[in-house]
């Protein structure tokens, strides 16, 4: 038997940074560019590998305990703080499925073999979310060996969300999640953040399958319709950023007054944004895009983030120049920004404009 599952990269187009604060929203979108997991029965009973092109000659192997809890062998302490996604990705499923399915003994291990185009091919990351989508493809890919993967998009989502968005925050410890909320829905989407304390505080405390159906305070993730002119364009700088160092400097002091201000408005930024791709409103969108832009640099600069390095700070003026409305996206300080384009033309003189400077169209990428 052989089982594959996979998940896109993503991007944000608003409302990062405030989307820490339980239920604030963000508008996210998935990019054409994937991580694909494939699971298959293992040619060494009781012991599978879990092998990564991303990581060549690190491969790991695992086995189930009569617990059913997952044990993992790593050949070197690099290969396990490289795959700490894809275990924790696996021990949540893995408990899951036993818990969901009533299982007395352990079930079988699986090999499993993961393929990403999410990296370029130096391995530079490329700042589209590799570890919410290994995480999200790895939890698909268990459920649908176990045969619990729904085929009804609006059970699979919020199911794969939940166990991900518990496996993701026990291998990193912080985020809004919004990246697998992407990854997971594998569309544009409207995402609203959960409480992550209340859930740390309700780990453990419930058996798996009662947790992930119950209301995860502040969570909603609703798709948004794609349109034809109001389309997204991402650009890599080829500088990798760590979204964790960000989100760190983020929570620095507490949570104060102008944290709370700043949310607010990216708030009402985001539903003018999701208003405007509701109703097919593309002057709305870019208005939206630029608001959020300017919010974001003032937060920065509050903050002492250096949202805008000098390439996203000269794609940005790229874009500005022929009235396109571009903006960072995600963490900042490298990595990626996005543009919301109306026409085919507008795509090409923005992708242009971007190669002259040293910007690379992000489906280009190689």
């Amino acid at each position: 038997m052989t089982i594959q599952q996979d998940a896109p990269g993503k991007l944000y187009v608003a409302g990062e940074y405030a989307v820490l604060n339980a239920g604030n929203p963000a508008v996210i979108t998935p990019v054409g560019r994937k991580l694909t997991v494939t699971a298959s029965r293992p040619a060494n009973h009781g012991r599978a590998r879990i092998e990564s092109d991303q990581f060549p000659g690190q491969t790991a192997d695992w086995r189930i305990q009569p617990n059913g809890s997952p044990t993992f062998g790593f050949p070197s302490s690099g290969a396990r703080e490289k795959q700490t996604f894809t275990a924790s990705a696996l021990r949540t499923a893995e408990e899951y499925a036993a818990a969901k399915q009533h299982r007395q003994a352990a079930s079988e291990p699986y090999d499993l073999r993961i393929s990403s185009k999410l990296d370029a091919s130096d391995g530079r990351k490329l700042g589209i979310g590799s570890s919410a989508a290994v995480t999200v493809a790895t939890i698909k890919t268990a459920l649908a060996w176990h045969g619990i993967l729904p085929e009804d998009p609006k059970q699979a989502t919020p199911l794969v969300f939940k166990l991900a968005a518990i496996a993701h925050l026990m291998a990193q410890g912080n985020g809004s999640c919004g990246d697998i909320a992407a990854c997971a829905a594998g569309r544009l989407v409207e995402y609203r953040s959960f409480d992550r304390e209340w859930l740390r505080a309700e780990l453990g405390r419930n058996p798996m399958p009662a947790l992930i159906d119950a209301r995860w305070p502040g969570l909603s993730i609703e798709p948004l319709p794609e349109r034809n002119d109001i389309r997204f364009l991402a650009g890599w700088t080829g500088t990798p950023a760590s979204t964790k160092e960000f989100v760190s400097k983020t929570r620095h002091g507490g949570v104060s007054a102008a944290m709370e201000g700043f949310a607010s408005a990216s708030a009402r930024v985001v539903e003018f944004l999701a208003g405007a791709l509701r109703d097919d409103d593309p002057e709305t969108a870019r208005s939206a895009i630029r608001q959020d832009r300017a919010l974001l640099e003032s937060f920065a600069a509050n903050r002492g983030i250096e949202l805008e390095t000098p390439a996203i700070a000269a794609a940005l003026r790229a874009a500005d120049s022929i009235g396109v409305a571009a903006k960072t996206s995600g963490a900042g300080g490298g990595d990626c920004l996005i543009a919301c384009v109306s026409s085919e033309l507008e795509e090409e003189a923005v992708k242009n404009l971007w190669i002259r400077i040293g910007v690379v169209p992000l489906e280009s990428v190689e």
